[in-house]
């Protein structure tokens, strides 16, 4: 099946949040999609669990000196990315090595994690940023359509201010190759008192 949805059984947190990962492998990656003078690449995605603690995408594996800025964002009544509706601003990640045949990983923690409005979908984006906004890189896709609950969209460039702008929807079947980390909640449990049960089962 090419949609990788993993669920790990381990606890996170000591009782808080057992974690769920959602996404595409990297083995169904065979495209890269460019990115340069601030624009922007972004993919809607499905959020079942509304606590969202990392964000892993993968660019091309040439060493690269572009800094690369992660942000999510709520979508419009249409199902398009509203730009002006930002729900995370960064963090941002550059990692300059590359062994030159294997992609490189950039995994965004969010510390805290984002607690998104509710279930539903939404969009994160990753945009060429500052100090070198004006450079390129190109991240690691899929064009399989491989993630169905989604797809991907081009933020236009903004170079040399580097903010988010409109987007335009990718081509039909195209995904990023990504991982989404969250946090699932366990449900309450509410403990009943020995009075409320005498009166319940009266």
């Amino acid at each position: 099946m090419a949609l990788c949805c993993v669920c790990h059984g381990a606890r996170a947190h000591a009782d808080v949040c057992s974690p769920e990962s959602v996404g595409i492998d990297t083995s169904h990656g065979n495209t890269y999609f460019v990115v340069f003078m601030g624009s922007a690449r972004g993919q809607v995605f499905e959020a079942r669990d509304t606590v969202l603690q990392a964000v892993t995408v993968w660019r091309e594996p040439s060493p690269n000196d572009t800094a690369l800025r992660l942000y999510v964002l709520e979508l419009d009544s249409t199902g398009m990315p509203d730009y002006a509706r930002i729900l995370l601003y960064g963090p941002t990640l550059q990692i300059l090595y590359g062994d030159g045949v294997h992609p490189i990983r950039f995994r965004y923690v969010l510390d805290p994690p984002l607690v998104l409005p509710g279930p539903g979908h939404y969009e994160f984006a990753i945009q060429v940023a500052p100090p070198v906004c004006d450079g390129s890189t190109a991240l690691l896709g899929d064009t399989l359509n491989s993630y169905p609950d989604g797809g991907t969209w081009r933020h236009h460039r903004t170079y040399p201010n580097c903010y988010l702008t409109v987007a335009s929807p990718g081509n039909a079947g195209d995904d990023l190759v990504f991982e989404l980390e969250f946090c699932e909640m366990p449900t309450p449990v509410r403990r009943t008192s020995w009075g409320e049960l005498k009166a319940r089962y009266r």
